[in-house]
């Protein structure tokens, strides 16, 4: 059972770390950091408020 458990756990622990771990990174740098690049292309594309 605790073979199981573990089995099915696994992969969307793996699949968690991995999206953290690529959030981390895209947060990394200034005004360069694609979270930046990616957030003002979509201001631009919905309109300023």
């Amino acid at each position: 059972m605790f073979c199981e458990t573990t089995s099915c756990i696994f992969k969307p622990f793996i699949a968690l770390f991995g999206a953290l771990a690529m959030v981390n990174v895209m947060m990394l740098g200034d005004e360069n950091a694609p979270v930046i690049i990616i957030g003002k292309a979509l201001a631009e594309i919905t309109g300023k408020s």
